[in-house]
């Protein structure tokens, strides 16, 4: 419900956003998911960890409005409209099979490190992934 709430919330307030960049805004949310995601590893397993993960899922479903919604905006002005719905279909295929594949990963290491770990490590790598994202990009538009 965390989840679902950020991302509502965070989408009444994209909705009246102006990005002047949305590739960037859409790496900046990379990178807050990440922390999210990292902050979570570090809770304590209490009520008030408990409390904390519950709002750090808050903020983790905005982060993903945060990254989508500019990145589709980009789409929408970048893509000539007579392959826009092959683009959507192949962005689409690409979110949802990151899924199953993630949780294929996800499930075996937090048995064997623990759930915090996981969050841990995963939240490293995305924003790690997050601050590599914009060196890509500006390689592949020169």
């Amino acid at each position: 419900m965390g989840w679902a709430l950020g991302m509502l919330v965070a989408g009444l307030v994209v909705a009246k956003a102006n990005f002047a960049n949305e590739v960037r805004a859409s790496f900046r949310a990379t990178v807050a998911l990440g922390a999210t995601c990292l902050a979570c590893g570090l809770l304590p397993k209490s009520f008030g960890g408990w409390v904390a993960f519950a709002v750090l899922c808050g903020a983790m479903g905005a982060t993903a409005t945060c990254y989508d919604v500019p990145i589709v905006a980009y789409m929408q002005k970048s893509i000539a409209p007579q392959k826009l719905g092959r683009a959507f279909s192949a962005f689409q295929i690409v979110s949802m099979v990151s899924t199953p594949v993630g949780l294929a990963v996800a499930s075996p290491v937090a048995e064997a490190l623990g759930v915090n770990a996981w969050f841990g490590i995963s939240g490293v790598a995305i924003v790690l992934l997050g601050a590599v994202m914009p060196v890509l990009e500006g390689k592949a538009r020169r």
